[in-house]
Formats: structure tokens, C-alpha cells, sequence
């Protein structure tokens, strides 16, 4: 079985990483990232966890994004027992690592793309490399919708998660998702969500007396996420969503399935569209 190298990185680098790890699959290396490997219909961060185990090497894709995702130290914790590079991509400073990365020699790819490839090749040792080019793998999962819920709308959520699956995405959802002890559970939950593709939240009774339900829908709605509420249960008025429209999934759930994805992949096409305007 041939040695993988795990790609941990920032989603808003992911135009450096696709041109990097093609580059290393041109010369034989074989890689790991998410987007290619993660099942549609998988719990993400099961997959994301599985991928680093699997894997002896792991690069991380440093730059001012990667800085600023509370992914690292979820991926870092599970990658204490890897062989570890840095690579640097931007201005990042190293001084906000911790002594466990600062420690170690990273590569530079900031100023000169070819010599960091170059270094960084003479790094990883042969018995990962093929003599032949790996073939490109196809994109299998769209990303994580993150799934907004409580307790007491489990029912449904099981439901979702197979109409996720059929819809080429994965999910993330706290019932599944395992505690990232080393960050605060806020900075947890704003990390996922910020690298979800959109965020769907379950409206009932239930979510209107939620303690956190309520407020990712909040902070999701500040940061600009895709959001979509999925009334799937029968709630009363609320200022909290007042004027917002929903999809109802109690008067006629086949129907709401249909809305929803027609208007995730509407509002998906329109938001990479916006992406693409501003490069």
C-alpha cells in the first residue's frame, strides 16, 4: 500500500493547495485532502481524522487563513505522532505558533514557489514517491454543510443526512462531532461553521428555547454564510426569525427536500460565483 501525505490547510487556500498537490502527484507522491477523499454523507471531521491516521507525513499549508481557522490545533493534536512540514506560503509569523511548530524547519514558498517545491521534495524521503505520476483523483464531497439542531429534532436530522448524501456533500453536526478540547467550545463551533459551504438549521419549539441553536443561526447570518432555515416542526411565532423565509418540511417533506435542493445549489452557484469576481 503506498505512504500518503496528509494537506492540512485553510478552505480559502485551496487554489494554492490544488496547483500543490498536483504538482507533488506529478511526481509521484500521494496525497490526502478532504475534498477528494471525504465520502459525500460522511461526518467530516470521522473522515478529516481517519485521513491523518492514515497518513505518515502531514504538511501544514501555513498562512495568515490557516492562522485564523480553529482547525489547526484539532489537526495538530491528532498529527503529534506524524512527521511533521511546515510550509509557508504567505507573511505568516511564526511567533504565534506554538514551540512545537516554531521548533520545527519549515519551507518557504512565499517568495519562490519552484525552490520551495524543489526543498520540499528533498525533504520527503523516497520510499513515498512512485515511479510513476499518480493519477488525479476526482472531487468526491462538494464540503460540510454544518447541521444546526437540537435534541429533540434528531428524527429529522437523519433524514437530512441522507438527502445530504445524495446531494454529493458530508456534514457536520455536534450529535457526531467529537470535542476539540484544546479550544473553547464557541471557537469550536465558529470554525466549522466558517468552513461549512452553508449552514442549515432546524427550526421547532425546540430551537426557539435552544441555547446554542439560536446563536449559531446568528453568527452564521454575521458572517455571510449560505444559511437555510428548514421549519420541520410546528413553531409558534418568533421575533429571533421574524420576516426571514423558511422551506416547511411539515406540511409536505418530499416538497421540501425538492426546495431545498434546488435553493442549495442555487445559492452555492451564486456565492462561488461572487469568489471567482473578486480573484
Amino acid at each position: 500500500m503506498q505512504k500518503t501525505i496528509f494537506i492540512s490547510y485553510s478552505n480559502k487556500d485551496s487554489e494554492f493547495v490544488y496547483k500543490f498537490k498536483n504538482d507533488l502527484n506529478e511526481v509521484g507522491i500521494n496525497t490526502w485532502i478532504d475534498i477528494e477523499q471525504i465520502e459525500p454523507g460522511s461526518m467530516w471531521q470521522d473522515e478529516i481524522k481517519l485521513g491523518i491516521q492514515n497518513s505518515e507525513i502531514v504538511i501544514l499549508v501555513l498562512s495568515n487563513n490557516y492562522l485564523t481557522s480553529n482547525w489547526v490545533s484539532f489537526e495538530l493534536a491528532l498529527a503529534n505522532d506524524k512527521k511533521i512540514i511546515p510550509i509557508k506560503i504567505d507573511n505568516v509569523s511564526f511567533e504565534v505558533f506554538s514551540n512545537s511548530i516554531r521548533n520545527i524547519q519549515w519551507i518557504d514558498f512565499s517568495n519562490n514557489y519552484k525552490n520551495g517545491l524543489n526543498l520540499l521534495l528533498q525533504s520527503i524521503p523516497n520510499s513515498f514517491k512512485n515511479t510513476e505520476p499518480i493519477k488525479p483523483n476526482k472531487v468526491k464531497s462538494k464540503g460540510y454543510v454544518f447541521i444546526s439542531f437540537t435534541e429533540n429534532d434528531t428524527d429529522f436530522v437523519q433524514k437530512l443526512r441522507s438527502f445530504l448524501k445524495s446531494q454529493d456533500f458530508a456534514y457536520w453536526d455536534y450529535e457526531e462531532g467529537e470535542r476539540n478540547y484544546h479550544i473553547q467550545f464557541f471557537l469550536e463551533l465558529e470554525s466549522v461553521i466558517e468552513d461549512s459551504v452553508a449552514v442549515l438549521s432546524l427550526i421547532s419549539s425546540s430551537w426557539k428555547l435552544s441555547k446554542w441553536a439560536t446563536r449559531e443561526y446568528f453568527y452564521s447570518e454575521e458572517i455571510g454564510k449560505p444559511i437555510f432555515l428548514l421549519r420541520c416542526k410546528i413553531l409558534e411565532p418568533t421575533l429571533a426569525i421574524a420576516g426571514q423565509p423558511y422551506i416547511d418540511f411539515v406540511i409536505d417533506e418530499k416538497l421540501g427536500f425538492k426546495k431545498l435542493e434546488k435553493e442549495l445549489n442555487k445559492r452555492l452557484k451564486e456565492t462561488n460565483a461572487t469568489k471567482r469576481a473578486w480573484k
